[in-house]
């Protein structure tokens, strides 16, 4: 990759970061609203929502200066910036914002009480991009293959065709080499649509910066998996993997699109990425967005990595969860930001008989645990739940932790939703969060957190225990209050609090009543342990 600029030391004795921008995809625009400099490369700003456009980039090690520019002339007279707890104070002249960071950051940036905010997503800097030329990687639109990139939507199935062929024949490869090896296949900058591909054993895609996977909107190009009954609509894996593979990856600086909206009206919404029946699967520096139904759905999985994820959807379309961590074990979400009406990251479990895992394609084997799961350095940004287990426990949850995470705006920051199933979530750990707005309402829920169990469609109630909340900032509570809701025959129980601070408090909460759970019933064992000091 070109190098687009030069390191160098600051008056402070600091590095100065390498810069390195994402080609904008053809089809993208442009921002109308926004522009940006790092380190004074421009990057390329993205039109979006009517919520937020984004910027994506990376940074070595160093320090950014960010320079953020009102295209239209206004003047900046207020600003936040968050996370919060990053403590960025920058400088405004007049339609203009400089500020640094000290390395790579996930960033949202509300200027002028504007209803479109700003993301800019800077990843790390690339490791191991692999050459064209070396052996083992299939370059898609080199021969045999002879991918064209098109920015309409015509000959999707012989493109998808070509890079299946080139799926297929890296895992060869890869398992014909043994010892962990892999065939790499080689995405170019470009626009690529495409409809079903399944990623076999041995296999890792790459991604160049600029290039742009995105579904196919027609429904006749595409595989029906199951139908969601809630929306009425039939459902796609769009990508997914072969049942009973193993290592694979899919990394680089690339988009994963899956025109959700499009494929929406006329009639499918997508799974954009379903590892299902698979192990030692990893995903590093990939955008996802567009989707309309669950982006990333794990299926009775394990040892699954996510890194450097992010994950743009709308706030204006249902059922566009983030990362759903299903029936999965020894999974590991870090450093990733997850934008959408519905849940960003959340874990679930269901039963054989549910419509998500009885479609016309079942999930394979028996139901799961989950278990095992670690969320960790997330920002969240949705009308739902910022950080959620359920709504589905038909099988137990366990050992399942939430670290070092950031709730930009939310109805709910963080919690436990037992509605259906009367399996245990238990041993969940939420700790060194921070709750920064609550400003949405869902399903009468709007609160800093939730524990509640209910009886939802009559499928059975379970308990949840073993809780432990710790080293929480809140800086807004919600309209609503707080629960820790148990019921009779399945209570909460055994939750410990310690360090919770609530909004204007410079001291740790000392009751349920500071913290806004004014709603309790069916608990026991819930402890608030005295403030101790914060490394």
């Amino acid at each position: 990759m070109k190098r687009k600029s030069v390191p160098e030391i600051d008056h402070q004795g600091k590095e100065i970061a390498e810069v390195y921008p994402y080609p904008l995809p053809e089809i993208y625009g442009t921002s109308a609203d926004y522009a940006l400099t790092a380190n004074g490369v421009s990057i390329p700003f993205t039109t979006y929502t009517k919520d937020y456009d984004y910027a994506s980039f990376s940074v070595t090690a160093g320090q950014v200066t960010y320079e953020l520019t009102l295209l239209d002339d206004a003047e900046i007279s207020t600003y936040t910036i968050s996370p919060v707890k990053l403590n960025i104070t920058p400088i405004i002249t007049g339609n203009k914002m400089t500020f640094i960071v000290d390395r790579d950051e996930y960033l949202i940036i509300r200027v002028n009480n504007r209803e479109k905010r700003v993301v800019l997503a800077a990843d790390p800097g690339e490791t191991n991009v692999p050459s064209v030329t070396e052996q083992g990687v299939f370059h898609v639109t080199s021969d045999p293959y002879g991918v064209v990139p098109a920015i309409d939507q015509t000959e999707v199935q012989v493109r998808t065709a070509e890079i299946q062929q080139a799926l297929d024949d890296a895992s060869q490869y890869g398992t014909s080499h043994g010892d962990g090896a892999q065939g790499i296949v080689y995405i170019p900058a470009g626009t690529y649509f495409i409809s079903n591909l399944v990623i076999k054993s041995n296999t890792a895609i790459y991604l160049e910066p600029g290039s742009l996977l995105i579904s196919t909107s027609n429904m006749s190009d595409l595989k029906e998996y199951w139908f969601k009954d809630s929306v009425g609509k039939p459902v796609t894996w769009w990508i997914s993997t072969a049942y009973e593979s193993t290592n694979i990856k899919i990394y680089g600086r690339g988009t994963i699109d899956g025109n959700g909206e499009a494929l929406s009206e006329n009639g499918m919404i997508n799974n954009l990425l379903v590892p299902i029946a698979t192990s030692a699967f990893s995903l590093d520096g990939i955008t996802i967005r567009n989707a309309s139904a669950w982006a990333i759905t794990t299926i009775r999985s394990k040892a699954l990595n996510f890194v450097n994820l992010k994950m743009f959807n709308s706030l204006n379309m249902g059922e566009n969860d983030g990362i759903d961590v299903c029936e999965s074990q020894q999974v590991v979400v870090r450093n990733a930001i997850g934008i959408g009406l519905d849940d960003p990251f959340s874990t679930k479990a269901w039963k054989e008989t549910t419509d998500i895992a009885s479609g016309k394609v079942c999930w394979p084997g028996d139901p799961e645990p989950v278990h095992d799961v670690l969320f960790e350095d997330c920002i969240a940004w949705t009308i739902c739940y910022g950080f959620k287990i359920g709504q589905g426990v038909m099988q137990n949850q366990e050992n399942i932790t939430f670290r070092n995470c950031v709730v930009y705006d939310a109805a709910v920051g963080f919690g436990i939703h037992h509605k259906y199933g009367t399996a245990e979530a238990k041993h969940i750990t939420f700790e060194n969060m921070e709750i920064e707005h609550i400003s949405y309402m869902n399903d009468d829920n709007s609160a800093w957190m939730t524990m509640f169990i209910v009886n939802g469609n009559q499928l059975g109630i379970g308990p949840i225990t073993d809780v432990n909340v710790k080293n929480i900032k809140v800086y807004e509570k919600g309209r609503g209050s707080a629960k820790i809701q148990g019921t009779k025959g399945a209570p909460i129980t055994n939750v410990m609090f310690q360090n919770i601070y609530m909004p204007g408090q410079e001291k740790a909460a000392k009751s349920l009543a500071d913290m806004n759970f004014l709603i309790r019933d069916f608990n026991s064992g819930v402890m608030i342990l005295p403030e101790e000091e914060v490394e």
